[in-house]
């Protein structure tokens, strides 16, 4: 138990470091996530509007809130998807860092070096 909760405060203490150095402002506000929000806003309640049989385009207020709710969660979801990548890279290098002997910086052998030259029987 007292392992996890030390592990669990070193996590907190680190996403607020990572947050600050590296995600704040690090996402752009149109980025894949806002514009495939905004396109499922429209056609969502282009949908809405067709399953009721009314114009497609009828109540443009509609398409404006849902093109704005759909890129505010697409904003956030790219916001999470930083922060868990950040956290990632992180945890991967501390892990490295403390088992160091674990990893090998010399570059890999060949298939060459490992066979030597292919003869191939005729």
């Amino acid at each position: 138990m007292c392992i996890k909760k030390n592990t669990t405060a070193r996590l907190a203490t680190m996403a607020a470091a990572v947050n600050e150095e590296r995600l704040a402002g690090d996402v752009k506000f149109f980025n894949r996530y806002t514009i495939i929000g905004g396109l499922y806003g429209v056609t969502s309640s282009s949908i809405y509007n067709a399953l009721l049989r009314r114009p497609v385009i009828a109540g443009f207020h509609k398409h404006i809130i849902g093109v704005t709710i759909g890129m505010f969660v697409g904003y956030k979801v790219a916001q999470w998807q930083d922060k868990k990548w950040a956290e990632t890279v992180y945890l991967m290098g501390e892990y490295r860092e403390r088992n160091s002997h674990l990893f090998n910086d010399e570059p890999s052998k060949t298939h060459m070096e490992f066979e030597g030259t292919y003869h191939p029987r005729t």
